[in-house]
């Protein structure tokens, strides 16, 4: 009898020390969609709790401090992501009492440029040298990804992994080769090159899709006094009021840097025939009395690539008298 009171009184106190324990349990946790969300996305937070009823409860949200949303049983918040991330706060009070919680949401991101590597293109151009056939492209992945103090690691900190039309390049992939290189294939119209980079316990991907297109030939006038004259293209069947006339020919985006390349085949051609030059690109002109015409060709062909051959014709119409 003596025992099994003792057991009765242990079971109370029990009972009695239990309870506060499971009242004190009652939190509220917060989860947000998507994940790793890039600046300027939408984000969805939801709460939920042990032990709480959330739909009789006023819930608070707060962005960064502020009071964004405020009523019965609002579970869920939505809100556009800043660039260096937001910190979101939900307070829930019931019957008298509350419980809060927060979150911090890096916002993370990946910029994919590309390059054309090894490209010709004539000076003091600004524009982006177009990928043409069988030329050399490097693609960078940049991922933007902040730590827990809110900073960005090196590039070089990621593990990449690369594939190009659908195949996977083990050999170009793995720690801190954010960059790939290749070449557009002879039949390939446009290739898509996609990358993941995993660290900081997240994971980033996005492709890009590359077109090749075709060099181009474009003829300028040489003036002795200002040199290539840049500005101003010379088209076919221009007029020019004089008989010595300088001629230079860009032909952009063929693959190589410079123009007297052992590899790089140039050639002048003046009504038909092969016309020696002292330059690659340049011609010189000292067109007869008797002549209103000049039918020019320039050509380049790269020896060493297919497809790498492009020319271009240019009538020059003389209206000059002397």
């Amino acid at each position: 009898m003596k025992g099994i009171l003792s057991k009765k009184i242990i079971f109370s106190a029990f009972v009695i020390f239990a309870l506060p324990f499971f009242v004190g349990a009652q939190s509220l946790e917060l989860k947000s969609s998507p994940s790793y969300p890039s600046p300027g996305e939408m984000v969805s937070v939801s709460v939920s709790s042990f032990g709480l009823d959330l739909n009789n409860s006023e819930i608070s949200w707060y962005k960064d401090g502020k009071l964004e949303s405020k009523g019965k049983g609002i579970k869920n918040f939505s809100f556009s992501i800043g660039e260096n991330g937001n910190t979101i706060k939900s307070i829930a009070k019931i019957n008298g009492g509350s419980l809060e919680s927060s979150i911090k949401i890096n916002s993370s991101s990946m910029d994919v440029l590309w390059e054309v590597v090894g490209g010709y293109e004539p000076p003091f151009y600004k524009g982006k040298i177009i990928p043409i056939k069988q030329s050399r492209i490097k693609v960078v992945a940049i991922p933007q990804i902040a730590n827990s103090k809110g900073l960005v690691p090196s590039p070089e900190t990621f593990v990449y992994s690369w594939q190009k039309d659908g195949s996977n390049f083990a050999g170009q992939s793995g720690y801190g080769k954010n960059s790939f290189l290749y070449s557009p294939g002879i039949l390939d119209k446009q290739n898509s090159v996609r990358v993941s980079a995993a660290g900081l316990s997240r994971s980033l991907e996005k492709s890009v899709t590359i077109t090749p297109g075709s060099s181009e030939v474009h003829f300028y006038e040489y003036s002795s006094a200002y040199g290539p004259l840049y500005n101003k293209a010379v088209k076919t069947d221009q007029n020019f009021n004089k008989r010595k006339i300088n001629i230079i020919a860009e032909p952009y985006f063929i693959f190589t840097k410079n123009l007297k390349d052992s590899s790089l085949l140039t050639e002048w051609k003046v009504g038909g025939r092969v016309f020696a030059t002292d330059f690659p690109n340049m011609i010189f002109l000292d067109v007869a009395k008797n002549v209103n015409s000049v039918d020019l060709n320039f050509r380049t062909n790269n020896k060493t690539e297919l497809l790498q051959e492009n020319s271009r014709p240019l009538r020059l119409n003389i209206t000059a008298n002397e």
